[in-house]
């Protein structure tokens, strides 16, 4: 447990959070942090983050979507950052899923680098 005066950023303490190789770390898009998915990445850890709508990107490949889904995953792709200075921080291919949140009623859109799970697993 990490308790600060809170008037420092939540993804800047995130850096020294222990976390175990292969682990699955899923967060709001507040940790959207290249350099911490790239550091995350680096020590073998998976993440799973909503993307900030800002984010600049080219599709690589998109990937199949299941016939018979258990969710309404609407996208599964593998992308590249576009902006030098995203890209610089995180060089990676990553692979982008869309969802349809029913509850909600709104699109959820995922980062991770994992790209063997299925994506409704990674959505669920």
């Amino acid at each position: 447990v990490n308790i600060t005066d809170g008037k420092g950023s939540d993804n800047k303490a995130a850096y020294d959070i222990p976390v175990h190789p292969y682990s699955i770390v899923v967060a709001d898009h507040g940790y959207c942090d290249y350099s911490l998915l790239s550091h995350w990445d680096s020590n073998n850890v998976f993440f799973v983050v909503r993307h900030k709508d800002n984010i600049r990107y080219k599709t690589v490949r998109e990937r199949l979507l299941p016939e018979k889904r258990a969710q309404d995953v609407l996208i599964d792709e593998e992308i590249e950052l576009e902006l030098p200075v995203a890209k610089k921080k995180y060089p990676k291919k990553l692979r982008r899923i869309a969802v349809w949140n029913e509850e909600h009623g709104f699109v959820v859109e995922l980062l991770t680098n994992n790209f063997t799970l299925a994506a409704s697993t990674i959505a669920a």
